[in-house]
């Protein structure tokens, strides 16, 4: 059965047996009738640019909070409603949904430990993601990070859950022969940033059989951990994510890019290791996408389609 609520746990109860050594800095239970301004802003980034292969403009509308959960809708519209994509100054979309962001006032760093409690959608063309962006550009580039908590393809058919990293900025020493310029951009600050997708650094196993066992079409809470030496990602159906075994970590070292995974080129592989500082804001979103990839072509008989969050806490830890 779908359980559309789940049991109150006290954010500043212990959930697992380390738990005195954690402290709560950041959290929003979604109790109120509106959303927190002070923690949040509109879409993944403070200006609202939709990326590139994303179908769908972020819109208040489609974010309420209602008994207890945050709720993002995903629609069609009747008419198109104008809004910003990298690169471009307005074009029209014809899908809407909800995505919101940390604010300035927030920041996810080294030793710190995040968990979620979430109903993921269930609709194709669904594309659902909890994760976070570098928020301070003057941090050197291997400290540039995206952190994908988890990445999960709605469509009912098909779905999917995976986890990784990602650095889309690199020093000039790293760029490899075979790039060329279309691939690159650079930086003022002597740096380049990847504009080539598949050939941007990541970490990213296949954790598809680890993550059999779960029922996607449950309540779900996922737990991220980082502290200056591992990355860590749980998950589990009930009780504390912490109370079981990781089914990914990232201790650095080699990280690759997909092109070098498909033997296109040869010496796609950069080292990075878990950032010190680690400098972040946090971006909940339910994007649409149209491409087989990601769970398309979109549904629009599924439409008006949702995602239900329960809870975002985040605490501080002391280092073991």
């Amino acid at each position: 059965m779908v359980s559309e609520s789940s049991d109150y746990i006290d954010p500043d109860t212990p959930i697992n047996s380390d738990r005195n050594t954690y402290k709560l800095v950041f959290s929003d239970e979604f109790n109120g009738k509106n959303i927190n301004l002070s923690k949040w802003n509109l879409g993944i980034n403070s200006q609202n640019i939709q990326n590139t292969t994303v179908v769908c403009l972020y819109d208040w509308k489609n974010i309420t909070c209602k008994n207890g959960k945050l709720i993002f809708t995903q629609r069609k519209e009747l008419s198109p409603i104008n809004g910003k994509i990298w690169g471009k100054r307005s074009v029209p979309f014809f899908y809407s949904s909800g995505g919101l962001n940390t604010t300035k006032e927030f920041e996810f760093t080294n030793n710190m430990y995040v968990e979620i409690r979430v109903k993921l959608p269930n609709n194709a063309g669904g594309y659902a993601a909890f994760w976070g962006m570098a928020n301070e550009p003057t941090l050197p580039v291997k400290d540039q990070i995206e952190l994908d908590f988890y990445e999960f393809v709605a469509n009912p058919d098909r779905q999917k859950l995976w986890s990784g990293l990602w650095w889309h900025e690199y020093e000039m020493n790293e760029i490899k022969n075979d790039i060329t310029p279309q691939d690159i951009m650079k930086r003022p600050n002597n740096t380049i940033f990847m504009k080539n997708q598949s050939r941007r650094a990541h970490f990213q196993p296949d954790v598809e059989r680890k993550l059999s066992r779960i029922n996607f079409n449950d309540y779900i809470t996922f737990g991220f951990r980082v502290d200056d030496k591992v990355m860590e990602w749980f998950v589990t159906e009930e009780g504390s994510p912490l109370d079981n075994k990781p089914f990914m970590t990232f201790h650095g070292g080699h990280v690759f890019s997909a092109a070098y995974e498909s033997g296109d080129y040869n010496d796609d592989k950069w080292i990075r290791n878990i950032p010190n500082p680690l400098r972040s804001n946090l971006i909940i979103n339910y994007a649409m996408r149209d491409t087989t990839w990601a769970g398309g072509p979109i549904d629009d008989e599924a439409l008006p389609s949702s995602m239900k969050i329960d809870y975002i806490r985040v605490y501080s830890f002391k280092e073991k």
